[in-house]
């Protein structure tokens, strides 16, 4: 099962999405960003679910931007 909640903030003018991976207290814990896409697939994926983005980072469309430690 996962664990984790993905907030998804779309940039209209690039057309990519930046997602931030938080865990179960809320604290994000990685941010990614997906590559450029068509106009069409930009559209598409602004329906995605939690389930599809849980999905799409399996993929390799997309790369790390920065990795958040916690001290807990």
């Amino acid at each position: 099962m996962n664990n984790n909640f993905y907030r998804i903030s779309p940039n209209q003018k690039k057309r990519t999405f930046t997602i931030r991976v938080t865990n179960l207290d809320g604290k994000v814990t990685y941010k990614y960003r997906t590559i450029t896409y068509t106009k069409e697939e930009f559209q598409d994926m602004e329906y995605n679910t939690q389930n599809d983005w849980y999905n799409f980072l399996k993929t390799d469309e997309y790369y790390l931007v920065k990795r958040y430690i916690h001290n807990f």
